[in-house]
């Protein structure tokens, strides 16, 4: 399966251990960016595929728990069987490679989820947010061919500073309006983020520590079982977005809520 589906560079058993070595390197968030990742007539049939699906804002910009609006700008439609990629992205072989690469030591019943995204022209960006607590691993894999920096919809990371700068401009998550503190900010000072609060201090400085480019047959992929890898997306500019997301986790109680939610499925170990 994943001999039909991936760059052979990357099931190099030496380059799979120097991936490995690269991220056990990284001092805070342990992550990945590999480029040219899959072959290109798998990955270029399913943005084909990916074109002619119907997307809902109603699934990624309202919470699951009680309706309300949050700070996200995509529309999603989750995985299923009748999606292209779907016998690769939930078998157990793609599951246990994405395991190896970022060192996740589980032999427990895995449990994912696939977001197939679309994000609009203009998006209002992505807020600051953990998915941690939630699950082990994310991969993000983008679709975008000749994506720049100037197009926006950058991948950001932050880390939260012990050290308070006044100076720090405060901000929030603002609902239906363009996040461009995220693009204008190299530190941020706030008291709202997604997921989990990172200490009990009313607000916290945020730093940003880097920036990947949302570019065609880049996969972003992390270890977020020990880190909290707290991110969020720039504002984009005139192009639409494109892309995929997937977790990983094993916490049984939280899975059987969120299968309910989005039809997302256990793998055989």
């Amino acid at each position: 399966m994943l001999s039909k589906w991936i760059n052979p560079i990357y099931l190099d058993e030496s380059y799979i251990r120097l991936l490995q070595q690269t991220l056990l390197a990284k001092p805070e968030a342990k992550y990945l960016v590999l480029d040219n990742f899959f072959k290109t007539n798998k990955l270029d049939e399913m943005i084909r595929r990916h074109n002619r699906l119907e997307f809902s804002e109603q699934l990624d910009q309202y919470s699951h728990v009680d309706n309300s609006k949050v700070p996200y700008d995509s529309a999603v439609k989750f995985m299923d069987e009748s999606n292209y990629g779907f016998d690769l992205l939930f078998s157990k072989e793609w599951s246990n490679y994405l395991k190896r690469l970022v060192s996740l030591d589980c032999t427990e019943e895995t449990f994912t989820e696939v977001k197939l995204r679309y994000h609009k022209p203009h998006a209002n960006g992505f807020w600051i947010h953990t998915d941690s607590l939630r699950w082990k691993i994310v991969c993000i894999v983008y679709f975008n061919k000749d994506w720049k920096v100037s197009d926006g919809g950058l991948l950001q990371l932050w880390r939260p500073d012990e050290c308070s700068l006044e100076t720090a401009p405060r901000v929030d998550a603002y609902l239906d309006s363009k996040m461009n503190y995220l693009t204008n900010n190299v530190r941020l000072k706030t008291s709202s983020v997604g997921g989990c609060r990172p200490d009990d201090r009313d607000w916290v400085d945020f730093v940003l520590t880097d920036q990947i480019v949302p570019a065609y047959n880049r996969v972003f992929i992390s270890n977020i079982e020990k880190n909290l890898t707290y991110h969020s997306v720039s504002p984009s500019n005139e192009r639409a977005r494109t892309g995929f997301v997937q977790w990983i986790g094993v916490d049984e109680d939280l899975q059987k809520i969120e299968m309910k939610q989005s039809g997302g499925r256990w793998i055989d170990q």
